[in-house]
């Protein structure tokens, strides 16, 4: 084999360097990507974090105007009630918060039984499945008396089958789409034992555990509400 003469191993060498030369800036270009790309993505987690907090914020002011109504499931009304709201204020006081009010007037909760006229400001009816009763949304003039009918629910809603029947009908406090959605998906969860609205506040145990959690922002995963 002939030698290899001194120019040719001077132009591999010069190859070689300039090989390496260039190696090294890719690898510097990299590092540098994947440094910006690590910031980036950690500018990226502080956005949607930001992103997610001002969604909750929008929910809770929205929540707040709903604090002076309920939803009420399962109150069967009239045709020609339901298609006035006037009417729909009566009747949903005759036949949904009269008989609560008469047990919180039992109990010593309130000196005398209200008027419709003074107890809400009007009552709706909201779009619901064909052949069931629509959901009603009836809005107080004053907060006492909701929370008056929201402490003596559960005690005095009348129950075609006694004590131990099922409710005539169901009261709920008014919560945003976002809010009653994840309150659903909570209740059908088989690791939550109960879970429930307080001023607009989503709360839940979970099964065999005596701990009450609240959801602080309901734009987290889902799962996050899990975590120990």
């Amino acid at each position: 084999m002939a030698p290899v003469s001194r120019a040719a191993t001077k132009t591999l060498d010069d190859v070689s360097l300039e090989i390496n030369s260039r190696f090294d800036k890719l690898e510097k270009t990299l590092s540098d990507v994947l440094k910006e790309n690590a910031v980036l993505k950690e500018a990226n987690k502080r956005l949607e974090t930001e992103m997610l907090g001002m969604r909750n914020h929008m929910n809770t002011l929205e929540q707040y105007q709903r604090n002076w109504s309920v939803r009420i499931n399962n109150l069967e009304l009239p045709e020609d009630v339901a298609s006035d709201p006037y009417k729909t204020r009566d009747y949903v006081f005759d036949k949904a918060f009269k008989p609560i009010f008469r047990g919180a007037i039992e109990k010593g909760d309130i000196a005398g039984m209200p008027t419709a006229q003074n107890t809400i400001e009007i009552a709706h009816v909201l779009p619901g499945q064909t052949g069931k009763a629509k959901p009603i949304i009836a809005r107080f003039l004053y907060r006492n008396d909701r929370a008056t009918i929201l402490k003596n629910k559960r005690e005095f809603t009348p129950r075609s089958g006694g004590n131990r029947g099922k409710p005539d009908y169901t009261i709920f406090e008014d919560l945003t789409r976002d809010s009653f959605s994840l309150l659903k998906r909570l209740l059908a969860d088989d690791r939550v034992e109960a879970a429930w609205s307080l001023r607009g506040q989503l709360k839940y145990k979970l099964v065999g555990s005596g701990e009450i959690r609240k959801i602080d922002n309901i734009y987290l995963p889902f799962g996050s509400h899990f975590n120990t």
